[in-house]
């Protein structure tokens, strides 16, 4: 496995010269990655020239890309600032200082590394030899981990077993669940090369280890021809154990099990370029692959790419795009049978080197923003390969941090505690009448339901969900407006109330906003939580005929996008039986909401025109009139409206087609009733008009209107 290399900015054999064959030796360690022997050498040269600034900043950078004992390299660093800092060696004294913000960081000393980075983002000098993003993204970490650092940590990350993890790296862990079988990645001493490699450690062959053989626990490495004297490890493994994606020399190899033996490795060429790609996972029916890969034309050095599988051809490689990919490193992408997208980045909200994320699918062929699976899987150092079971139950990982025994391990999560694997959810909902109200779930990321229930006589409700997913939630009674939200159920959440609610009863003509249906950016087509939305919407409409709905989408919503979206809407629910008759498209002006739709239910037939209180609340109120006025004409207003009514409307039917339209100073069409020379008679005929139900209708001047 291509070797991940911590840090980026030393630049050996060009800094100071090199004062004896122990330096040059030293250096040529470092160089090779063998940390332990380079740590050996560096501490000989420091205590023989403890002025040399470049020997403590060596020394520091092996403390820190050793997770036992990285909290020696913060005096180590310290050193080598002030002395390149009398010296005035400007770039030595960049790369140390940048190299003890990063131990700073690693013991968890996170207000100390920020100040370190911003010091360094104002010194001018820096600008000259290191890109400023790479502290700023630094600076996002440290203040990612101080938040995550609060929150509860419920989880329990333990190693996977005996004799798995030794003082050699070991990483890239999968199980063959039906068999037992735990295979993984090491660069322990194998049959097949028995010499070092200039990192101090052997070749990487691929091992396993049957979980379910209580007598033999020992791993062993797998036979020729899936292993041999070069580098070889596992990517990804079908369900039923028979096909295995790997990495050799650079690129993807595909092996099956035939027999008692994996086949030779074969080079998996869809994927394979000039470039190095590093590993590559596949849903179980093989028909798309997603793999990391450094080629050129990515948004950062390393990016994943998926292929398709149409008939017996494989399409072009295709980056996953900007929601998955930044300009930083993204590696290891393992997709879940249930459509879950697990990768590890060094950018969105990483802690702290590679954290590992989750990106639900959303059933079609994208994914929903990722989301960092948090502390304890996650920590300031590289975290990798993560691997989870079918049930969601097991998790394996390779991380760097100190509990390990060497430079990389293996570590187990255990999510089947019903206390980590779900949250206990509770809520209080009643109606204006006292009846009991119905509570409906569905998880939002796979549109399946999760609980139906009742809450109890005083309006209790609870539930339990897995965690790690979001949820649709409908709050309902007959006669009654729902109330519709969604919620997550992260890890590390103990529980969660959603609070308390009073859901409205059904008046003639009431407004009702009943839900903001949110679009992923610039996206205009229906997502899993937006479908929830209109399901339980259209069985509502099918229960109140008397009821339309207005679809209204804010200014800040591009015209042509709004419309598409209105559309979508439309489309679907005509395909749930709801009429377009009863559906409209900014009927009203909903001034300064900002959702991509709202959506408001209305009455279709009243007497009782309330769609004049959202337009009216910016209008003058009756109340404001001089009562003994008798200068100007008054008319009773009914409505205001953005648009004119159809001319089969019945919304003003008994007042017999005596409801004139007039036009506002406001650019709206106003609906008005009479006109009256004395406000004291307009004031008579309002009380007749209120109590034919348009409680909202009120006089105005009729110099007012155009």
């Amino acid at each position: 496995m291509k070797r991940l290399l911590l840090f980026l900015f030393t630049v050996l054999f060009l800094l100071s010269p090199v004062y004896s064959q122990n330096a040059k030796k030293a250096e040529k360690l470092l160089a090779s990655d063998n940390i332990p022997e380079a740590i050996k050498a560096f501490e000989k040269l420091v205590e023989k020239y403890p002025d040399k600034g470049e020997y403590h900043m060596y020394l520091g950078e092996c403390y820190l890309r050793t997770p036992q004992i990285h909290d020696l390299a913060i005096p180590a660093l310290q050193k080598a600032v002030r002395i390149f800092e009398n010296k005035r060696k400007k770039e030595d004294f960049i790369n140390a200082k940048f190299l003890l913000g990063k131990a700073y960081h690693a013991n968890y000393m996170f207000d100390d590394a920020i100040k370190i980075y911003n010091e360094l983002i104002i010194n001018k000098e820096y600008k000259k030899y290191k890109s400023v993003d790479i502290l700023e993204n630094e600076i996002r970490a440290c203040e990612a981990a101080k938040e995550e650092f609060k929150k509860k940590k419920l989880l329990k990350i333990i190693s996977p077993g005996d004799g798995i993890n030794t003082e050699m790296t070991q990483h890239s862990p999968f199980y063959i669940e039906d068999k037992g079988i735990f295979i993984y990645t090491s660069k322990e001493k194998t049959s097949f090369r028995d010499e070092k490699t200039p990192d101090g450690e052997y070749d990487e062959n691929i091992f396993f280890i049957n979980l379910n053989n209580e007598n033999d626990r020992e791993p062993d490495p797998y036979s020729k021809p899936l292993n041999s004297k070069d580098n070889e490890a596992d990517c990804w493994v079908s369900k039923d154990g028979s096909f295995m994606l790997l990495y050799k020399d650079g690129d993807i190899y595909t092996s099956e099990f035939k027999g008692n033996n994996w086949t030779k490795p074969v080079k998996f060429k869809p994927v394979n370029s000039k470039y190095n790609e590093m590993h590559a996972s596949m849903n179980e029916d093989r028909t798309i692959c997603y793999f990391s890969s450094d080629r050129p034309g990515g948004r950062g050095g390393k990016d994943i790419y998926y292929i398709k599988k149409k008939g017996d051809a494989w399409s072009e490689p295709k980056n996953l795009g900007k929601k998955i990919n930044t300009k930083f490193d993204e590696e290891s992408p393992f997709i879940h049978e249930d459509g879950t997208l697990y990768f590890s980045s060094k950018g969105h909200n990483s802690i702290g080197g590679y954290d590992i994320f989750s990106a639900k699918g959303n059933g079609k062929g994208r994914f929903n923003d990722p989301e960092n699976l948090g502390m304890p899987v996650n920590s300031v150092e590289d975290d990798l390969f993560y691997y989870v079971t079918s049930d969601n139950k097991i998790a394996y990982f390779m991380s760097k941090r100190p509990e390990g025994k060497g430079r990389g391990d293996i570590f187990k999560v255990n999510y089947a505690d019903s206390s980590l694997l779900y949250l206990t959810v509770k809520g209080n909902v009643t109606d204006e009448e006292g009846t009991i109200c119905s509570v409906n779930v569905n998880n939002s990321d796979n549109k399946k339901s999760v609980y139906r229930g009742k809450a109890d006589e005083s309006g209790d409700f609870s539930f339990g969900v897995k965690r790690d997913y979001n949820y649709f939630v409908s709050l309902e009674s007959d006669g009654h407006f729902f109330e519709a939200f969604t919620f997550s159920a992260p890890y590390g959440e103990e529980n969660k109330d959603l609070g308390t609610y009073v859901l409205e009863k059904i008046n003639r003509g009431k407004v009702h906003k009943i839900y903001s249906m949110d679009f992923e950016g610039d996206n205009e087509s229906l997502n899993n939580e937006n479908e929830l939305f209109l399901n339980t919407l259209s069985r509502f409409l099918k229960l109140n005929p008397d009821l339309v709905i207005d679809l209204y989408s804010s200014e800040s919503t591009p015209e042509e996008t709004g419309k598409k979206r209105k559309q979508e809407i439309i489309d679907y629910l005509k395909s749930r039986s709801i009429p377009e008759s009863r559906i409209f498209v900014d009927l009203l002006d909903y001034g300064s909401d900002k959702s991509d739709i709202l959506v408001t239910v209305l009455d279709k037939d009243g007497a009782d025109n309330a769609f004049t209180d959202v337009v009216a609340s910016t209008e003058t109120d009756a109340g404001d009139l001089d009562n003994g006025s008798i200068s100007g004409v008054y008319t009773i207003q009914l409505g205001a409206f953005r648009r004119k009514l159809p001319d089969t409307h019945s919304y003003f039917k008994d007042f017999r087609g005596k409801v004139k339209i007039r036009t506002g100073k406001d650019g709206l069409y106003h609906y008005t009733y009479g006109k009256y020379k004395y406000k004291s008679d307009a004031e008579k005929y309002l009380i007749t008009v209120h109590g034919m139900g348009f409680t909202d209708a009120f006089i105005r001047e009729l110099e007012w209107y155009k």
